[in-house]
């Protein structure tokens, strides 16, 4: 599209894809980044899914996954703009708050890695 000059054919492309995989700006992305010795960030990860239970939560590692000898790792609850879940939704709220303070979050992230 770029080479051929169709900026808006590029544009019509890019946010049917957007739209398709469930990103901005059709979904909000609440990154939370957490890190520490291995066994603890493993039943960390278990807790969060726990705790975020009827979200679509994926955990995943961090771009640097080992970093000063510690685990690195993210978590990602994707949340559908418009409609019933908009965020932020209290009790998805009152839940980030409620997170120790070991627990890093970021709304809409320019960083998902």
């Amino acid at each position: 599209f770029i080479k051929s000059g169709n900026l808006s054919g590029f544009y019509r492309n890019e946010i049917k894809q957007r739209k398709d995989f469930g990103f901005p700006p059709f979904f909000d992305f609440i990154k939370i980044s957490f890190y520490g010795k291995k066994e603890v960030v493993n039943k960390d990860s278990q807790k969060l899914k726990e705790f975020f239970e009827g979200y679509e939560l994926s955990v995943y590692p961090g771009f640097v996954s080992v970093m000063r000898g510690q685990s690195v790792v993210n978590a990602l609850i994707r949340i559908p703009k418009g409609g019933r879940e908009v965020w932020p939704m209290d009790d998805l709220k009152e839940k980030i708050l409620a997170l120790p303070q070991k627990f890093s979050v970021d709304v809409n992230s320019d960083n998902l890695l």
